[in-house]
């Protein structure tokens, strides 16, 4: 039930940074609530590592948007740090790596379309919430087929 809410929260994240380029403030406040109530007994499964997971990716993207300003948004940073408290330093990074990729692909896509002559930007949110989303329902066996290998 309460991998669905996240789901659902990460929906409504995505509709609105796509539209207007803001992750909401109260999307973030829903997850960090989901979060707290796994770490109150929750039934979250796949919940490990909270205490380093809302730091894993947001440090690491802060100091990006340090030393190349404008290359993430702030809400991006907050959103990547709400998500590792709720799902996790393994997820938070297996999702991160995931929104990554689908967003290179979709950079690729602006560049056949002959896009790239104008400064284009996007909203990532929508991409960090599909990697997140995905981390959630197929992390463990993606780590296990990158560790078999």
């Amino acid at each position: 039930l309460l991998k669905s809410i996240l789901i659902f929260i990460f929906v409504v994240i995505s509709i609105s940074d796509w539209r207007t380029h803001k992750i909401p403030t109260d999307g973030m406040q829903g997850i960090l609530l989901v979060a707290s109530t796994a770490g109150t007994g929750g039934s979250f499964g796949f919940l490990a590592g909270e205490d380093t997971g809302m730091f894993a990716v947001s440090v690491p993207m802060a100091a990006f948007c340090f030393l190349f300003p404008g290359s993430f948004g702030g809400g991006d940073i907050k959103f990547v740090a709400a998500v590792g408290v709720a799902i996790g330093v393994k997820l938070v990074v297996m999702g991160s790596a995931a929104a990554i990729l689908l967003a290179g692909i979709y950079c690729i896509r602006l560049l056949a379309e002959k896009r790239n002559g104008q400064k284009t930007a996007f909203a990532f949110g929508p991409f960090l919430c599909m990697g997140m989303t995905a981390a959630m329902v197929f992390g463990d066996a993606w780590a296990a087929w990158f560790l078999s290998g």
